[in-house]
């Protein structure tokens, strides 16, 4: 399975984000445009989780958008 997303800064529109390596589900994911947080990788797993499901009326964080 394959699973496309599209992750955008909500500050800058920019679609380059910084994950980490190392670190946990609080670890910071980073717009690497503008410099802002985008939310954790907690947050990320969790899109990723909803996109697979098909779940797309699940309110989002507002600091990142799905596509």
């Amino acid at each position: 399975m394959t699973v496309s997303i599209e992750i955008r800064c909500d500050n800058c529109r920019g679609d380059n984000l910084s994950i980490p390596l190392w670190g946990g589900d609080e670890t910071a994911l980073d717009c690497e445009d503008c410099g802002a947080q985008l939310g954790t990788l907690d947050d990320l797993k969790t899109l990723v989780s909803l996109q697979v499901l098909g779940r797309k009326t699940v309110e989002r964080p507002a600091y990142m958008v799905l596509n």
